[in-house]
């Protein structure tokens, strides 16, 4: 067929040759390093003939559990990321099974539904996960240990299923707009192409962070093309990746990853914090300026963006962009891999089942539409749907990807997101609204919904009866939902606004709440804040948001999702307060996080000493008894009574000066000059008054001495590191430690 003037790309793709089994990619048992891991402050490391003998350990139980069972074996696996997943999902495949992820907050119906849909007679999970797997479930559980199944001792040879080819090799969930999640089915054949097929295109490297979470299908590309090369795959507790990624990266020594373009703008933010990172994929959303500008290309740094994009139903990347330059559009997606065939079609006014594929002239904006031999087996037990998307053409099986694209005359694809308002992805992950929407209509009382996402947040409007409160959907959400689905606002109403033909305005709901968030912005006042303390907190918060707020506002509703909570957690730990992203995502509003700063200062007895909390001395008296302090007198801001628990500890101190004096052990990137350090540290008292504190006695009793700045001899810096100093002077050593990346404190 005639191609010439058409928007279609590689319309033969090609078959590499190379092995058809997803675990046969996996380099064989050497004493090379498989595994880094950091998890509790330990290292754990594994290599490659460890890797393959905890594997074939547990693929024994799992076959002895599932017996004889006829079929595909689909074996649901519930497992943190560690090398205790990744020993899981080679051990299934080992076994003859497929694995399917399930997410770690997946309620119990949503889990117990997964397990039914794909007849699950084996389920693996980690022992502290062991109760999100309900227990009226038929299946077999089996609860991976780690080292007691890495030394299992058991030999005997048993008869593995042997999978082809075309059977599958795992299933990723997605939402699905019926209002339950649909199952991808990608076999061995599509998942071992597609690792091929990258080969040429990516780089060098040693050591490959694995971040995505497991039902994220970038995960099975993570895990697997670095154990495919035969180099080191590396991994950190989730909570630490996502508190501190620079400072992972630089710990674990990683040369690749794959981000979110959200990740990589938010928690990476610049290429000097992680020195050693020489290749960045993305994917998962659209590209944006500022990641472009710092990791691109130009004449003046290389490139180390390349530019991924790829659905499930596609096996994990179909298209790349290598070196990414920096005046490229954020929409380039690049062209398709060897395997993989991309055609731009006319976009369809109806969804009829007597669709015609018409393929675009270049340059035209159409629906992208890819086939070739990535392509998924379809949606497991939902034939309708399946056949919806996967379609026959005389290029052979193709699937609508649902993105809107054109072919440039360079002949690159250039996407400019989703076609339909109903899928959308939220900070990287696809959802299908109307899945949300059959969760909020599970609610007594609520007999219409409509979700849509409004200034990056997940808003349902819901129809409901009187007494029908917004925790009761909210709760009834959760119960069905995986938390990044569960919306962020809700709005209650008696009835919606239709069109004249009788469906419901979706754009006039949209612009009349976002009217109503603009209106009570503008409107509501509120009491000025109460003590510093509030008012440090509404300015952080406020400045993170990119709007003011409102001490009484929602957090959800504000636009708090995990990545923000993340960066607000940091801004207000250097601002004093000290509270983690995890807890900022359980509070509901502003208030809570005022609530919880001034709990914490109690206990801890460090308040930021407001003049409301404590009555200040008689500044003239506190010098006079205290001649060395008065010759300072022009530093001193302050004098206060100190804690009952600064009391207790400075009691301590009067007879062990060593008892409270720490080391603490910082990286920073390198090229900081030792001033810059310095300026760094004194910025920090600045806005932490108790770090410019001292301490003497008045009457018998421990005073706090409030210094309006830090004094330059309070910082000093040292060639060697001694721990033989005390605290009857209070100074900031600073030591460089052999690493120029590292400092002793």
């Amino acid at each position: 067929m005639d191609a010439t003037g058409l928007s279609i790309l590689n319309p033969r793709a090609s078959r590499l040759p190379g092995p058809n089994l997803l675990h046969q990619l996996v380099k064989p048992p050497s004493q090379q390093t498989a595994l880094d891991y950091m998890g509790n402050n330990r290292r754990h490391s594994y290599t490659y003939s460890q890797l393959h003998d905890a594997a074939n350990a547990l693929a024994r139980r799992i076959t002895r559990a599932s017996g004889s069972q006829n079929g595909q074996l689909v074996v649901p696996v519930l497992i943190h990321q560690s090398p205790l997943l990744y020993i899981s999902l080679l051990a299934i495949l080992k076994a003859g099974g497929a694995f399917c992820p399930l997410n770690i907050d997946a309620p119990p119906e949503r889990v117990k539904f997964i397990l039914g849909d794909v007849a699950a007679t084996v389920v693996l999970v980690s022992k502290e996960l062991a109760s999100g797997i309900p227990q009226d479930v038929s299946a077999t559980i089996i609860t991976v240990n780690g080292d007691a199944d890495i030394t299992e001792a058991s030999q005997v040879d048993l008869q593995h299923r042997i999978p082809q080819p075309e059977d599958l090799a795992y299933l990723m969930y997605t939402s699905g707009s019926t209002g339950t999640p649909k199952g991808v089915g990608i076999s061995h054949d599509a998942a071992t192409q597609a690792l091929l097929a990258h080969d040429r295109h990516i780089p060098s490297f040693s050591r490959f962070l694995q971040f995505a979470a497991p039902t994220f299908d970038v995960s099975v590309f993570e895990i697997f093309f670095p154990l495919f090369r035969g180099v080191t795959l590396v991994t950190v507790r989730r909570v630490e990746m996502l508190n501190d990624l620079p400072a992972v990266l630089r710990r674990m020594d990683v040369d690749a990853c794959e981000l979110t373009p959200t990740v990589a703008g938010s928690l990476l933010r610049k290429r000097e914090n992680a020195p050693n990172l020489k290749v960045l994929l993305t994917i998962g959303e659209m590209l944006n300026a500022p990641v472009v500008e710092e990791f691109g290309g130009d004449d003046s740094k290389p490139s180390m963006l390349w530019a991924m994009y790829g659905p499930t139903e596609a096996t994990i990347h179909c298209t790349l962009q290598t070196a990414f330059s920096c005046d490229s559009s954020t929409g380039n997606i690049g062209v398709p891999f060897d395997t993989v065939s991309c055609f731009i079609i006319e976009i369809p006014e109806t969804d009829s089942e007597d669709f015609k594929l018409k393929v675009l002239p270049q340059g035209e904006v159409g629906e992208l539409a890819v086939g070739g031999y990535q392509l998924a087996t379809g949606y497991i037990n939902r034939p309708e749907q399946t056949r919806s998307v996967f379609i026959d053409s005389p290029y052979g099986r193709i699937y609508r990807t649902g993105d809107k694209a054109r072919l440039l005359p360079n002949g690159k694809l250039e996407c400019f997101g989703r076609l339909s308002d109903g899928q959308v992805k939220l900070r990287g992950q696809r959802l299908e609204l109307g899945e949300v929407e059959q969760a909020v209509l599970r609610t007594s009382g609520c007999h219409s919904a409509v979700a849509a996402v409004v200034n990056s947040i997940l808003v349902v409007f819901c129809a409901v009866d009187a007494g029908v409160s917004e925790d009761a959907i909210l709760k009834k959400c959760g119960d069905w939902l995986p938390q990044y689905m569960v919306p962020g606002e809700v709005v209650l109403m008696s009835e919606f606004p239709r069109l004249p033909s009788g469906k419901v305005d979706r754009k006039r709901l949209k612009a009349e709440h976002e009217a109503r968030k603009a209106n009570m912005s503008e409107d509501s006042q509120e009491s000025e804040p109460a003590d510093a303390t509030e008012t440090k907190i509404i300015g952080v918060v406020s400045e993170i948001l990119n709007f003011k707020v409102k001490k009484s506002m929602s957090l959800a509703s504000a636009g708090l999702d995990s990545l923000k909570a993340i960066k607000l957690a940091s801004a207000l730990r250097e601002s004093g307060v000290a509270v983690d992203s995890a807890g900022l995502l359980m509070m509901k509003t502003i208030s809570d996080i005022i609530s919880t700063a001034r709990r914490e200062a109690v206990a801890q007895g460090t308040n930021s000493f407001p003049k409301e909390a404590a009555i200040s001395l008689e500044l003239g008296s506190v010098l006079r008894e205290n001649p060395e302090l008065e010759k300072l007198s022009a530093l001193v801001e302050d004098v206060l009574p100190c804690t009952l628990l600064q009391a207790a500890m400075l009691a301590e101190t009067a007879q062990n000066p060593t008892a409270y004096c720490n080391e603490i052990v910082l990286e920073v990137p390198k090229g900081y000059t030792m001033e810059e350090i310095s300026e760094s540290f004194v910025e920090l008292t600045r806005r932490n008054v108790i770090l410019r504190a001292g301490f003497t006695t008045f009457e018998g009793k421990f005073v706090t001495v409030l210094f309006k700045d830090l004094r330059p001899e309070q910082i000093k810096s040292s060639d060697s590191f001694q721990k033989d100093f005390s605290l009857s002077v209070i100074c900031l050593f600073i030591t460089l430690a052999p690493s120029p990346t590292s400092l002793d404190l």
